[in-house]
């Protein structure tokens, strides 16, 4: 004769909730909507546009995209429909996540033209005088820029070359770096190294702002060399080119 014996184990332990239909219903819905403006974010980046760009392009407000990228809000079925079909989008990946995000590789985007100035040298040393404005096109397609510096810009490029080594270890002799212009950008960033122009010399340094003293030190990453300031009522002598974001060597 056999014996079975068994215990019952309730789910509903005393002191503890558990997930009711409406619960799961409603931390699937956040997932969901979290989810979406993660990949709205990511095909904006992919695209290289500002939310207001994107918003014009699909005809919503700004902070309609905010909402989505940040989970808030979620877009409905026919501005996802718009979005796929205004940008070339696989609609099964911006709504699950699944397939790929173009319905076409981005691949075949037109590359984005970038002006380099061989002869107008940076000066990662005592200044270097510029003395050309000579330049030809370098062509970058979306996916590396993406890859490099993780957003697309298609306007407000330059490549400069870099010489001396008081940015070393950072830039060495003989770098091309990539600049963002400055008045695409507009905004000092403490800490950023930025290529700029002192009295017509060319120069290559990591900016540090004191806005207590109303100092800005012109700073070198190399320890030998030593950095310069200048007070408020002297910066009519900078003239700033713009935010060095990449050192290029190697990439072509």
């Amino acid at each position: 004769m056999y014996k079975f014996s068994y215990t019952e184990v309730s789910e509903n332990l005393p002191g503890k909730k558990s997930d009711t239909f409406e619960d799961n219903v409603t931390k699937s819905t956040t997932e969901n909507m979290e989810n979406i403006g993660q990949r709205i974010k990511e095909l904006r980046k992919r695209l290289g546009l500002s939310q207001r760009e994107f918003a014009k392009k699909i005809g919503k407000a700004t902070i309609s995209i905010a909402k989505w990228e940040a989970g808030d809000r979620t877009p409905d079925e026919s501005t996802l429909k718009l979005i796929a079909k205004e940008f070339n989008v696989n609609e099964e990946w911006l709504k699950t996540g699944k397939g790929e995000m173009f319905v076409e590789t981005p691949i075949k985007e037109e590359g984005i033209k970038v002006p380099f100035y061989p002869e107008a040298t940076l000066s990662a040393g005592e200044g270097i005088e510029a003395t050309t404005e000579e330049h030809f096109w370098v062509e970058i397609s979306p996916d590396l820029m993406l890859k490099l510096i993780g957003v697309v810009y298609r306007r407000g490029l330059t490549l400069l070359p870099v010489y001396g080594d008081s940015m070393e270890p950072t830039l060495k002799s003989g770098s091309v770096v990539m600049v963002r212009l400055w008045e695409y950008e507009q905004n000092l960033i403490n800490g950023a190294i930025y290529a700029f122009r002192v009295d017509g010399d060319l120069f290559v340094k990591r900016v540090e702002i004191d806005p207590v003293n109303k100092v800005i030190t012109f700073k070198s990453d190399n320890p030998n060399y030593s950095s310069f300031q200048m007070k408020r009522e002297e910066l009519d002598r900078v003239k700033i080119i713009g935010r060095v974001l990449i050192d290029m060597s190697g990439v072509y």
